[in-house]
């Protein structure tokens, strides 16, 4: 099921061969619908000399017809795999402790080779700059990992020996990991010191997991590893703890934030994630000080109707949010 295939072609002049030709070839060879996966499209930019010498290399082109690419060919590199079953919206907010410094949280999304999505959350100890270090380092790791092939536990229990190894003092960061098979909607989710997610289907919510000892505290880790079944239109929301610390201690910040989902009706991610800021929000202005950074990151599963070869796994709910690069 995650047989990734790549092509290297010469660029087109905005045809989209890649969706036109290329997808309706490769699936008629396999026999079963393809999808693209990646496309790195050279249009507006010069290739490198070593992308132009291999694709050169695989038609045996002459030293003319090389001499020619170099001086203006450009390529694209395509990346199919087996069309999935379920489609992702997704949407993140970030807000870091005071207005003008880095949040100190740090998020990925990212689609494997083997058709999984891996959505993380790593929050670094402390707000700003040091924080933001810490966990983009967790993050950076953990995706290295992931896509060399690692089992999630073991990449997370990975992670945490690393971190340990890198820290000079007692500084640790928490790891969220959410791992979704979208072929069959089974999803992996993995702590190491986060607070729970929240699943939501259809007017009911529940939560995932709970806190455990953050990464880079001792090593062999014990995490918390929590496999559940994932269905159309399901939500799953991961929280780094900076949203709900400004609670008091007699406040349940799960109990009510499950119970703001479940009175929402079928509103997209962007809605879902902006409700759970406005609860955050009001409790922060009674306070009158934001004691952490915070990040919400908020994704559906969709089940595909149609085998659309051109579709995209992520879909990303408003433009401002990205996959960050890791």
């Amino acid at each position: 099921a995650g047989t990734v295939i790549e092509v290297l072609k010469p660029a087109c002049s905005g045809e989209r061969e890649c969706a036109n030709v290329v997808l309706p070839i490769v699936s008629n060879q396999a026999g079963k619908p393809f999808m693209l996966y990646n496309v790195e499209c050279s249009m507006g930019y010069r290739q490198d000399r070593e992308v132009v010498d291999s694709y050169a290399d695989s038609l045996g082109v002459t030293s003319d017809c090389r001499l020619k690419c170099e001086n203006g060919c450009k390529t694209c590199k395509i990346r199919l795999m087996p069309t999935v079953k379920y489609q992702v919206e997704v949407d993140v907010v970030e807000k870091a402790k005071c207005l003008d410094d880095v949040n100190g949280d740090s998020y990925m999304v990212k689609l494997l080779d083997d058709g999984r999505l891996a959505m993380a959350i790593s929050d670094g100890m402390g707000t700003g700059i040091s924080a933001s270090r810490e966990s983009k380092a967790a993050i950076k790791m953990l995706a290295k990992l992931l896509e060399m092939g690692v089992e999630s536990e073991f990449a997370v229990q990975t992670v945490n020996l690393m971190m340990l190894m890198r820290s000079k003092d007692d500084s640790f960061t928490t790891l969220d990991l959410t791992v979704v098979d979208l072929f069959s909607g089974t999803a992996e989710v993995i702590k190491a010191g986060a607070p729970s997610s929240v699943v939501k289907r259809g007017k009911e919510a529940a939560s995932v997991g709970g806190y455990s000892l953050p990464a880079g505290v001792f090593a062999p880790l014990e995490i918390q590893k929590i496999e559940i079944e994932l269905a159309d239109d399901d939500v799953m929301v991961m929280m780094s703890d900076g949203v709900g610390e400004g609670f008091s201690s007699g406040v349940d910040w799960n109990k009510k934030v499950n119970k703001v989902l479940k009175h929402l009706g079928d509103v997209s991610v962007s809605e879902i994630n902006r409700a759970i800021l406005n609860i955050s929000n009001g409790n922060y202005k009674k306070s009158g000080v934001r004691k952490d950074d915070m990040t919400i990151l908020t994704a559906r599963l969709k089940r595909v109707q149609k085998a659309e070869g051109a579709m995209s796994p992520v879909v990303f709910d408003r433009e401002d949010v990205y996959a960050q690069d890791v």
